[in-house]
């Protein structure tokens, strides 16, 4: 067993590498808690302290059990226990406070006395011996210390109380750091409990000591409503409710629990802070089971979580927030699952068995993953500059024993490094021609809104040519009660309560489409019956004079009141004739889609594009042997180019401009929706932790959390706030972001627009940069991707 060498303790926070992630290796001198639980660590120099309900330790390596009392002693840097500090506190430690000058530490929780002496909840310890320290004398507590916070010349105490000597004092209290008196100038009235009283189970100060927050079981704070979490101002003469509320945890969980928060921790930078809960799921916007990142600097009545990351049913515990990764454990066995409530993985869910590090830009799991045998959970994490500290009820970490006590060290560890994104000047990089609508006909209708821009139109004896046969009859359709995986999504589904029908004994139903001699087009028929069943309306169709479709029975083929689409390539000859030709009864058809497809070259080609945001140099193609048609939007990340694709995957390749890396496909642990989502995609860029994209047929931008490091895409999809009507995203052929700058490219006419992009947010005006009309360049593409000039 080492002697005490005390030594002034370094300010943790300060020294903390800022970006960097500790080891997923557990340290192997660390001290084992050989029964109980561990609630609270402490570091003051070289000397780390650690509280809770226990009786027995043991150091690493050896045999021998010594009996500890809820509290003890060892050598940061060696795991020697400290034999001279044996101190026997009677009862529970919650938490535990070093003095600044490294020679005492605050002891906290549920006890009556250290060593035989009254000290009911708090007590002041010198480190070298362990004895206490008779000049540091607070007001009796009534009831248990939860947690406490030194900051400066005050000592803030908080837990299940109602009064500290002879003052009334419930759940929160200030008190003189050296001598324990109580500060009369912090008087926070907290009330209101689903329990029997209010409470605060934790605390945490900001660095600059402006804020505190606490939370707990508490309804109003100084008579302002307040609901389970507080932020209070403490500049000031008297400490008071800052502007700043949410109602995100006003929201029920388990009734198990008088109150369901249970961690929080403010940034070391003091711009927000992280809560953790549990309480059960109740469903992917409730407050239980989640941590949620929450800005300290706003202020607001209502106010919402930056990011929220569901474990799907298990709880979350304790939370340490660093500059590259907040921390958090309990007894979870996933994250980014907010879709399941059975405590299994959902749609999306990554595995993490009680201990992870997440974003803190987004709050999705970092690839920091050693692992833990969960128990009930993990009850206290310190961050220092050596490295991160956990306690916790089990035996296991990493994959090795470490009886509820463990220290991943920085030393071996990752580095975060910074996302770097692009901006112009910088060659534009043009992958693949989508298709164009030509023509869209609601043959038996009037026009309808379509959300990609090209409305569908009534279909007249002038449109779509003075060809069509007048002698036609228009029809409703019996209520169509779906619409098979044939029809692009977004197709208004009013196209499918009407039809033209080809009256009996009349010339045959005809349609002419001018289209450019040579051109490759798609054409798309929509049907649906309703009266009739199978065999009674057969039909064939011929296009361009050749029989395309054979037989055609839609009552047989997909059933009645079901809408669906039949499609054939062909090439234009100048026009594009339709014929509807009998076979029985009288053919019928909804609507008619005529769909321009670039040639062959076009459609996987890639082009490389000087741009200085207002002029386009002449493009040059450039030859990697990709098949740029199979793209669906992308991006690019320092040296790594992200694309979706035709198969719904995400890929990562390697890219520089002239050369590119083979592609792998990124894992959506079974995110299903998102795979979907990417074969529609229009347009991809990344920015602030978010892949904003666009999807065909659909006009709204959206955006689904992405964390390069780990590259886990986020469960949930939200809309972007500020989306610009004027940019118009259901006709985006591709885009992308430079600096504070959205560059979208139209699938119409080829223009190019380019918006403000500021927090997330598209900001009018729109600008038309380029286009075919202006300078004869078209921007539709697959994927427009910027490489800057000082990396090409």
């Amino acid at each position: 067993m080492a002697p005490l060498v005390a030594t002034a303790p370094a300010a943790q926070t300060e020294n903390l590498p800022p970006q960097r992630v500790v080891s997923s290796d557990p340290a192997d001198f660390t001290p084992h808690v050989m029964d109980g639980r561990v609630n609270a660590i402490a570091q003051s120099g070289d000397v780390t302290l650690v509280g809770g309900a226990f009786t027995e330790v043991r150091e690493h390596g050896q045999r021998r059990i010594l009996p500890r009392s809820n509290l003890f002693a060892f050598d940061a840097r060696t795991g020697e226990i400290i034999d001279s500090f044996t101190p026997s506190v009677g009862g529970t430690v919650s938490a535990l406070q070093a003095t600044p000058d490294g020679t005492g530490i605050y002891v906290a929780g549920d006890f009556a006395a250290v060593d035989g002496e009254a000290a009911p909840g708090l007590a002041l310890l010198d480190i070298a011996d362990g004895g206490l320290r008779t000049s540091f004398r607070p007001p009796r507590i009534d009831g248990a210390v939860e947690d406490i916070r030194l900051v400066g010349e005050r000592l803030y105490v908080a837990g299940r109380f109602g009064s500290l000597g002879q003052d009334s004092r419930t759940a929160i209290a200030a008190l003189g750091a050296v001598s324990g008196a109580l500060d009369r100038s912090f008087d926070l009235k907290v009330e209101g409990a689903h329990g029997r009283s209010p409470w605060v189970r934790k605390i945490d100060v900001s660095p600059d000591a402006s804020r505190l927050v606490m939370i707990g079981d508490f309804n109003t704070v100084a008579g302002r409503a307040r609901r389970q979490v507080a932020v209070i101002d403490l500049e000031g003469p008297h400490a008071a409710p800052a502007p700043w509320r949410t109602n995100f945890f006003a929201g029920a969980c388990s009734i198990k629990y008088n109150t369901y928060v249970r961690d929080v921790d403010i940034a070391p930078n003091g711009r927000y802070f992280v809560v953790t809960t549990t309480g059960g799921y109740r469903g992917s916007d409730s407050p239980c089971d989640v941590a949620t990142r929450w800005e300290l600097t706003v202020q607001g009545s209502d106010l919402d979580p930056t990011w929220r990351d569901y474990t799907g049913g298990d709880t979350l515990l304790a939370v340490e927030v660093t500059p590259a990764a907040v921390y958090i454990g309990g007894h979870f066995e996933y994250l980014n699952n907010p879709f399941t409530g059975r405590d299994d993985a959902g749609r999306g869910a990554v595995p993490r068995s009680g201990i992870a590090a997440l974003d803190p830009v987004n709050g999705l799991p970092l690839s920091w993953n050693p692992g833990r045998t969960r128990g009930v959970g993990v009850f206290d994490l310190l961050a220092t500059s050596s490295g991160l500290w956990t306690g916790s009820d089990t035996r296991r970490l990493g994959g090795e024993y470490h009886a509820r006590l463990g220290f991943f060290p920085f030393d071996g560890g990752t580095t975060v490094d910074p996302v770097v994104t692009g901006s112009l000047p910088g060659d534009v990089y043009v992958a693949g021609r989508p298709p164009v609508t030509l023509y869209r006909v609601n043959a038996g209708g009037g026009r309808r809104a379509a959300p990609d821009g090209l409305s569908w139109q009534r279909d007249s004896n002038r449109f779509p040519s003075a060809r069509h046969n007048r002698a036609t009859r228009v029809e409703a359709v019996d209520p169509v009660r779906r619409v098979d995986a044939s029809v692009p999504v977004g197709t208004p589904a009013q196209l499918f309560r009407t039809a033209r029908r080809d009256p009996a004994r009349r010339p045959p139903m005809r349609w002419d489409f001018p289209v450019p001699a040579g051109s490759r087009v798609a054409i798309r028929l929509y049907f649906a019956e309703g009266a009739h069943g199978p065999g009674d309306r057969v039909f064939n169709v011929a296009i361009e004079g050749r029989t395309r479709l054979n037989r055609v029975d839609i009552a047989r083929q997909v059933g009645r009141r079901t809408g669906t689409v039949r499609s054939v390539n062909v090439t234009s000859d100048g026009n594009i004739d339709i014929d509807f030709l009998r076979v029985r009864g009288q053919p019928m058809v909804s609507a008619i889609e005529v769909i321009g497809m670039p040639a062959g070259g076009e459609r996987h080609q890639l082009l490389r594009r000087p741009f200085d945001g207002s002029a386009a140099a002449s493009s040059e193609p450039v030859d990697l042997g990709v098949r740029w048609g199979v793209v669906r939007g992308g991006f690019m990340l320092g040296g790594t180019l992200f694309t979706g694709t035709t198969a719904g995957a995400l890929t990562a390749r390697s890219f520089d401009g002239r050369s590119i890396g083979e592609p792998r496909s990124l894992d959506l642990h079974g995110l299903t929706s998102f795979a979907a989502e990417v074969r529609r995609m229009t347009g991809l860029f990344y920015s602030d932790g978010r892949l904003y994209y666009t999807l065909a047929g659909e006009d709204s931008l959206f955006y689904r959390y992405f964390t390069p490091e780990s590259e886990v895409v986020g469960a949930q999809r939200f809309v972007a706030a500020g989306n610009s009507t004027d940019v118009a995203w259901g006709r985006t052929a591709g885009m992308f972001l430079s600096g504070n700058e959205l560059y979208v490219a139209s699938v119409l006419d080829g223009t190019l627009r380019r918006v403000a992009w500021r927090s997330g947010r598209a900001a009018d005006p729109v600008v038309v940069v380029s286009g075919p009309a202006i300078d004869g360049v078209d921007w539709r593409a697959r994927a427009l991707v910027l490489i800057p000039a000082d990396r090409s």
